[in-house]
């Protein structure tokens, strides 16, 4: 017999606004290994509202890291921003065969989409009869243009690297909740994910996630109290010295954002939040969003009961790890 030799772990990567961020994680038994950890920052404008603007400045990017760190492998596996995508459950007759499925799919997608079904990327999932009609199933579509996929993979393309999966955030988010310490006693949480311009809202019930939001973050309202004006990266030059009522401000945008959720979800309570992002901004918002929600806050690390290589910067990837979820998620979708 011969023995099978154990494929290389594929690479997540999380192309952000302002920086690319890719994670090699090994899995062996019931133990994680971060194997490999490469980050690289984005020149301006590189991503304008969640659109790849250049194409050829991610893909110098990555030439630049594949160069110079310790990776190894060119299967990656990618996400798609939500705000990117569609997705809808429709009911279809349960007695239709598989070429019927895929006419009654693409027929019932076009009542919601403004773009030719030829520029759109689309995926389903059958989830099982429909409890409400009797001999249908539902069924999950998602959709997205196809350009969000297509220019996605053609940035790997000059680092000799090949898109083996491409997922939505939010799944691979999904992904690393049962590794936060606390989640698996707690059946409601939320994180908020703030980076770039954007803070991004993810609710999950036993792990599951049940509700998305993302809003623009530093809108003309938000220039001036935060004195992010003509700032690519408003979080990159937070110092020391931010004043509280600055702060604040974020923390307001947060509340906000549960009050929205909580308007949809009547009957779900968030039991504890995770925040996500730049750890030196979220250690100043931490202990005051506390105090003002009256819910316990943590910062999400992922990586706290997983070993490392000999590659890895402890310091390094312990600073980075409130913003590597995405990454993370993806990295554990490579070891699936």
């Amino acid at each position: 017999m011969f023995k099978r030799l154990r494929s290389r772990p594929s690479l997540g990567m999380d192309i952000t606004p302002s920086e690319i961020n890719i994670l090699q994680i090994s899995h062996v038994a019931d133990n994680y290994c971060i194997e490999n950890f490469a980050s690289s920052v984005l020149p301006p404008h590189t991503i304008v509202d969640n659109q790849l603007r250049d194409i050829d400045a991610i893909a110098h990017c990555l030439k630049r890291i594949t160069m110079t760190s310790s990776l190894s492998g060119n299967f990656v596996v990618l996400a798609v921003p939500d705000s990117a995508i569609i997705t809808k459950t429709i009911q279809i007759r349960a007695d239709l065969v598989d070429a019927e499925i895929e006419e009654a799919i693409y027929f019932e997608l076009c009542k919601y989409l403004s773009y030719p079904l030829h520029e759109i990327n689309m995926d389903f999932v059958i989830q099982g009869p429909c409890a409400e009609e009797k001999g249908k199933l539902n069924v999950q579509i998602i959709a997205c243009r196809s350009e969000q996929v297509s220019k996605r993979v053609e940035a790997l393309k000059p680092a000799n690297l090949l898109a083996k999966t491409i997922e939505i955030e939010s799944s691979a988010i999904e992904r690393v909740v049962p590794l936060l310490e606390k989640s698996r006693t707690i059946q409601q949480i939320a994180i908020f994910k703030i980076n770039h311009l954007y803070i991004q809202l993810y609710v999950f019930k036993e792990n599951n996630i049940v509700f998305t939001h993302e809003e623009k973050f530093c809108s003309t309202q938000w220039f001036d109290p935060l004195g992010w004006q003509n700032c690519e990266d408003p979080f990159s030059h937070i110092a020391p010295s931010t004043k509280l009522e600055n702060i604040d401000v974020i923390i307001r945008q947060i509340k906000k954002n549960l009050q929205f959720f909580y308007s949809t979800q009547m009957d779900c309570v968030v039991e504890h939040v995770f925040l996500a992002g730049e750890k030196e901004l979220l250690t100043k918002i931490c202990q005051r969003l506390e105090d003002k929600i009256k819910i316990p806050v943590s910062i999400a690390n992922p990586f706290k009961n997983m070993e490392y290589s000999s590659n890895i910067s402890f310091r390094e990837i312990l600073e980075k790890a409130p913003s590597l979820l995405i990454a993370c998620g993806l990295a554990l979708r490579g070891e699936v």
